[in-house]
């Protein structure tokens, strides 16, 4: 599936600074990195590494955008009860570890914060001395004014690649939708990666209560189950990987994949794209914030070469599934393989390979992989909605569906 990078590049919090790793946005209610949460009683832990270790004071801001994702016009009060910026309490230093680093983490919304209104928001994380920021990560705030039901569906006569969605929202208390029907929008995203989404302006059918949004062209490309990784034990190889050298830095050498062109549909479970931190020596794994390593992993793809403005890169949730420099591969002569390392933090990762036209900045996910409409999928609605009369947009509701009901 080809994706525009324009949204990703303002969406995805990006890396200014190469001391900090692993900024996550940890959902303990779905046990993933799914950014959204209810207003009432949902929160999430922001967390990420400073690679020069010692103790700084980070301070965050949160900060409020409208549903296309530009920023507020809303005044603060209005939308957050307490302050818009706060500093982080919670580090500690790597414990046991060849690299050296502090874990720094901080759940929201907190005492010093909480959410007035649902909607689009942002953790930006400042430096310590000049009070820029660092990195921002996106996340959604939902209330349950709507139901919002998801239904996937194969298509028949697009070469067995695609899956339809249909979405169908009901208001739960009794808000008549058609009042002000044009300011609403359905916003559908495939494994809570926005650069593969879906955006629908105004429902197929709209009653009083309910909207319904089953478009023909609601078409998602199946692709295929993520490859994975796992080094959660530093000692014994796992069985993707093809050796672990220990030096001053573990370095972890993945098996070298090959997608062949006209190659079936593999079924092999995967957890969409994410990745969970890690590590099995230790006995409590709620401590693997300070306590998991780094490692060099190395990937490896045997693969044609691309076209003269195309790159091939690797992707997953541990780089927000954007071609950062490090993720882009380069050819080597003596092994005949793409390859490149990243480091990252010990744990089980899922990935897998796109292109990026470097003239467009247009990804294609599916290139180098293949898409088959059996591949299990997550996909996302939000609904937006701006009351009559109000000049913001709120996230009325939230639903999600699988293309297996059994993954539920």
């Amino acid at each position: 599936m080809k994706r525009n990078l324009i949204f990703l590049i303002f969406f995805c919090g990006l890396l200014s600074a190469q001391q900090i790793r692993t900024a996550q946005l940890f959902n303990p209610q779905s046990n993933d990195l799914s950014p959204f949460i209810n207003i009432k009683n949902d929160y999430l832990i922001f967390s990420f590494d400073d690679m020069e270790g010692g103790s700084k004071r980070f301070d965050y801001k949160i900060v409020r955008y409208d549903r296309f994702w530009q920023p507020s016009s809303l005044f603060l009060s209005e939308y957050i009860s307490g302050y818009e910026t706060n500093y982080i309490r919670d580090y500690r230093s790597s414990f046991n570890t060849r690299v050296n680093y502090t874990h720094y983490e901080v759940q929201i919304p907190n005492r010093d914060f909480s959410f007035k209104l649902s909607g689009n928001y942002g953790i930006q994380l400042l430096h310590p001395q000049n009070k820029s920021v660092i990195l921002e990560k996106r996340f959604a705030v939902y209330e349950n004014a709507t139901a919002v039901g998801v239904h996937v569906e194969r298509i028949n006569g697009f070469n067995n690649e695609n899956q339809r969605i249909s979405v169908q929202v009901a208001s739960t208390n009794q808000i008549d939708l058609t009042r002000n029907q044009q300011e609403s929008m359905m916003v559908v995203l495939k494994n809570d990666n926005w650069n593969e989404r879906i955006v629908l302006q105004q429902p197929v059918f709209a009653q009083a209560f309910q909207f319904t949004y089953n478009q023909m062209t609601n078409l998602f490309s199946g692709g295929v189950e993520y490859n994975w990784f796992d080094t959660k034990n530093s000692e014994i190889a796992g069985l993707t990987t093809e050796k672990i050298i220990r030096d001053d830095i573990y370095k972890v050498v993945l098996r070298p994949d090959a997608f062949a062109p006209d190659q079936t549909y593999l079924d092999r479970p995967d957890v969409n794209g994410n990745y969970y931190i890690r590590n099995d020596r230790i006995p409590n794994p709620l401590n693997a914030g300070s306590e998991a390593d780094y490692m060099d992993v190395y990937f490896g793809l045997s693969q044609e070469k691309p076209a003269a403005n195309e790159s091939i890169f690797v992707y997953g949730a541990f780089n927000n599934f954007y071609p950062t420099p490090e993720s882009i591969l380069q050819y080597v002569p003596t092994t005949g393989l793409w390859e490149t390392n990243i480091l990252l933090k010990q744990g089980y990762y899922n990935y897998s390979y796109g292109i990026i036209n470097n003239d467009t900045g247009e990804i294609d996910y599916d290139k180098i992989s293949g898409s088959y409409w059996q591949t299990e999928n997550k996909y996302s609605a939000l609904f937006y909605y701006q009351p009559w009369g109000k000049r913001y947009d709120l996230l009325l509701g939230y639903g999600e569906g699988y293309s297996r009901p059994s993954q539920r």
